[in-house]
């Protein structure tokens, strides 16, 4: 049960992510996790980004690669700010989907009993 409170905690946290254009010295496009999520101006103890990845159990960094780069071939790819928020958006919807089908199941189980 405490894990369902942490894949539903990690989703609010996933969707307060707001994610950032930049250039590198290159010339190469990307984006970046920004250090202001959605509740811009408030005191937040804990980065929606590291209360997302303390949820899960996975590293903050970690965490952050997987949103704003994808793998081809091996190699990873960086992701627009646009593309970082819909992996981001889908990656969401996918653990809230996996939260809601665990939840039906115990229901379903303790109906039966």
């Amino acid at each position: 049960e405490k894990l369902a409170f942490n894949d539903l905690a990690a989703v609010c946290h996933l969707l307060d992510l707001v994610f950032k254009d930049i250039e590198d010295t290159s010339g190469s496009e990307g984006s970046k996790v920004d250090t202001h999520d959605l509740f811009q101006g408030k005191n937040h103890s804990i980065p929606a980004l590291q209360a997302a990845a303390l949820a899960l159990g996975v590293d903050q960094k970690e965490l952050s690669e997987a949103l704003i780069s994808r793998r081809v071939a091996g190699v990873r790819a960086p992701r627009t700010a646009a593309e970082a928020d819909i992996a981001n958006q889908a990656f969401a919807k996918a653990l809230y989907s996996r939260l809601f089908d665990w939840i039906l199941v115990r229901v379903n189980q303790a109906l039966k009993a």
